[in-house]
């Protein structure tokens, strides 16, 4: 099995062995826009969200992984995981900083803030904007019609995203 394929899996286990120990557990859909230079900022998402809080933490970790459909041409895996320092109670500003896998071969780190509106118990609304710093691999052709690895290149994106979230967990703090 692939490394990145691996790393998926892992984070997505992960989440399921931390309900027991969270605080709050959420889940959720979100969607947005994904600019850069290499969508040229004609790509959407499509997340579903899982977000623990471990008991008397400042800290919770989310992931969100989904689909980022380009240019309505094709579809890429996103594989994102973060941590969020969390600011409030009914009304949350969360900076958070994380690291992503997308099937495309690419990846890299996250930084960004979420916004966090706690409708009732259960249900809060969110917003949700991130820079991505988006790694890749680049090649070159050389004139015998041979590949060459031109090395690690990097392009910079933004992520924004609204969704819900649903509270299936609510602990003492």
């Amino acid at each position: 099995m692939e490394i990145q394929k691996k790393i998926a899996l892992a984070i997505f286990i992960l989440n399921f062995c931390f309900i027991g120990k969270s605080q709050e557990m959420d889940i959720g859909l979100g969607m947005g826009v994904v600019g850069d230079v290499i969508f040229q900022d004609k790509a959407f998402n499509f997340n579903a969200i899982c977000k623990f809080r471990p008991n008397h933490s400042l800290f919770s970790f989310q992931t969100h992984p989904g689909i980022i459909v380009v240019d309505n041409e094709y579809i890429i895996g996103a594989f994102p995981l973060s941590m969020n320092l969390i600011i409030g109670n009914k009304f949350r500003v969360c900076p958070n900083v994380g690291g992503f896998y997308w099937t495309i071969q690419r990846g890299g780190w996250s930084a960004g803030l979420n916004l966090q509106y706690s409708i009732n118990e259960k249900i809060s609304m969110f917003m949700n904007s991130q820079y991505l710093q988006v790694y890749y691999q680049e090649y070159t052709y050389i004139h015998s019609g041979d590949v060459a690895t031109a090395g690690l290149s990097w392009r910079p994106g933004l992520n924004l995203s609204i969704g819900v979230k649903y509270r299936i967990k609510k602990g003492s703090t």
